[in-house]
């Protein structure tokens, strides 16, 4: 094998999209005598999701907005699974976090956030808003703004490094292994802190740039020790049958419509919000709809406004990019769409986190999509995920800083040699076991994992087919250890294949303690949100070769839900009445309840 690479660092921040960006920059800025490192399995500032983020960041604006009108749309459309805490942090932070960022990019010249010519802000309300709306933002020109904020402030970058293994070493993080999957250069990264801020995984389903997220460090997390939360609770979008685009909440903010096969307008059949519905109403509307025979389903935009054509050109310039490139007209003729199952990836369940980013394991740390968003709840409304990777990096580079300095400062040294060691070993076993001839391809694993987990129980979750899809996965988790690699690109997809089967195990494990519908889980036999027995959350760990699962209730700090059931999204208007199930309402907790510190 080839040889492996040491390094030692304050502070090793894995994963190089927006929370990473944020976490690294904030910890050298705050800490300039730190040693920090930025590692990414692909290209620093250039992959994941934070480049995709379609032209929407959502920020509560204290100059503009109510709050407690932006905390109780939180509340109620991420269905009262929200961490209210966190949810307050998230409001209190994010417009100090996004003013920075557009002063950061104005200061090298580029345009981070559309404005008006009064200097304000262009907002828009699209899926899920009601009070609230989100900033129009460029992705791109943002990466770039923290790829080079990073570069400047001293941060060492390293791309093309897949970490295999997190080196937790009796209760505390010291580090990460992992190897050049080009070169194959072994990489061990000895830290005082580290943090995860790479990505959830999207099972290599078919959303545009996603592909490589296949949620590594939320499996290894988990395997060290970690409790990862609401894992019941995956996601999912809506994208074009035949072309890798993104912008749905710029499509229907400015007037896009769905149109079923009928040449209906059918989302209001689903939601008072028609077109503008949360993910999980479209979700498993556009299935219901296909299902009862009335597909296919149509984006059509041929009613937005020249004005908001020119904004999405410039917004959104992969995705006209695309159809340019196809011929296609998206403003001319309707386009085919799809759902797309988006797993742990952007609301999903994740590494559990408080609100300092702290995870149950010392010196670990995690923020943005690594982590179940707790903002969300189940998925409240366009623009979160990214507003929420700028506060949360942010945060979680404050928190980890201060340890690494503390560390420093009592002389606490890395330790680990031996563990590291002993990842290196393992992180080249299939390539091993090419070498010798055994067959297990990771297509097979990931074809399995799809047809099993998304195909079988994606939207309806039925006990039948819950358990078994478990007795299958599980077999796929014992095809997966036999999984081969013949040169280093083909080791990180095999290392990547072995991850699936262990997420889709808690994911379906955790469906089925959930008896009730809520979010984008949705069980026919329980087809309402139980508030009087479910508004808990469920949460994961595996210690001494066992896997634990455990109920906590959802701290209701400010608001609750005003009925024992309400209406679950998946639903039809007319179904919910037959069944005497209402739109969920809210209420404050006591009339003497206050916004906790923040």
């Amino acid at each position: 094998m080839v040889s492996a690479e040491r390094h030692d660092y304050d502070v090793v921040v894995i994963g190089g999209g927006l929370a990473g960006t944020m976490a690294a920059s904030k910890c050298k800025e705050l800490n300039p005598s730190l040693d920090v490192a930025l590692v990414d399995k692909a290209s620093v500032g250039r992959s994941g999701a934070s480049v995709f983020a379609a032209g929407v960041y959502n920020v509560f604006l204290p100059y503009e907005d109510t709050l407690d009108d932006w905390i109780q749309e939180m509340v109620l459309r991420g269905e009262f699974l929200n961490d209210q805490a966190w949810v307050e942090t998230y409001l209190a932070r994010g417009a100090q976090v996004a003013l920075d960022l557009c002063r950061w990019g104005e200061e090298r010249g580029r345009i981070i956030f559309e404005r008006k010519p009064d200097g304000s802000f262009i907002r828009r309300r699209s899926r899920g808003h009601i009070k609230t709306s989100h900033c129009v933002y460029h992705a791109i020109p943002g990466m770039d703004t923290m790829y080079e904020r990073c570069a400047e402030l001293g941060v060492e970058m390293f791309n093309r490094i897949m970490v295999r293994s997190l080196l937790v070493v009796e209760g505390r993080c010291a580090g990460a292994v992992g190897f050049n999957v080009r070169t194959g250069q072994g990489e061990v990264f000895k830290s005082k802190a580290t943090i995860v801020c790479s990505s959830g995984s999207g099972f290599k389903s078919i959303y545009v740039g996603h592909r490589n997220l296949t949620g590594d460090m939320q499996v290894e997390a988990f395997r060290r020790g970690a409790a990862l939360i609401n894992m019941e609770m995956t996601h999912g979008n809506t994208v074009s049958r035949e072309h890798d685009v993104h912008g749905l909440n710029l499509f229907v903010g400015s007037g896009g419509r769905f149109i079923n096969g009928s040449d209906e307008e059918f989302m209001w059949r689903y939601d008072t919000l028609g077109n503008r519905a949360r993910l999980q109403d479209l979700c498993i509307a556009l299935s219901r709809e296909v299902d009862d025979g009335r597909g296919p389903i149509y984006m059509d935009l041929t009613q937005v406004s020249d004005d908001d054509q020119k904004m999405m050109r410039r917004v959104l310039p992969e995705t006209f990019r695309t159809w340019d490139a196809a011929g296609v007209d998206p403003f001319q003729h309707r386009i085919e769409w799809v759902v797309a199952w988006a797993g742990t990836r952007t609301a999903g369940g994740g590494i559990r986190v408080n609100r300092r980013g702290e995870t149950n394991i010392a010196g670990l740390y995690a923020a943005g999509d690594a982590t179940n968003e707790p903002v969300h709840g189940t998925y409240g409304f366009g623009g979160v995920n990214i507003g929420f990777a700028a506060v949360s990096g942010t945060i979680a580079g404050e928190t980890a800083g201060e340890y690494a300095t503390q560390a420093q400062a009592s002389g606490l040294s890395s330790v680990g040699d031996d563990r590291a060691e002993a990842a290196l070993d393992e992180l080249w076993k299939p390539l091993a076991r090419g070498r010798k001839g055994k067959k297990c391809n990771p297509e097979e694993i990931f074809l399995g994992v799809q047809d099993i987990l998304i195909r079988r129980v994606g939207y309806v979750k039925t006990a039948d087919r819950l358990t078994a899809a478990l007795d299958a996965i599980e077999r796929l988790k014992d095809m997966a250890e036999n999984v081969v690699a013949h040169d280093f690109h083909e080791l990180m997809i095999a290392l990547e294949s072995m991850n699936q089967p262990v997420l889709a195990e808690l994911i379906i494990r955790a469906a089925l303690v959930r008896e009730e519908s809520r979010g984008f889980h949705f069980r026919p036999e329980f087809p309402y949100s139980d508030n009087e027995h479910w508004l808990q959350w469920i949460l994961w760990d595996y210690k001494d070769a066992e896997l634990r699962h455990w109920l906590e209730p959802v701290p209701m700090l400010l608001y609750k839900p005003a009925e024992a059931r309400h209406r679950a999204p998946g639903l039809t208007q007319e179904e919910a009445v037959s069944q005497g199930l209402e739109q969920p309402e809210i209420v404050r907790v006591s009339p003497d309840a206050v916004h906790a510190s923040a």
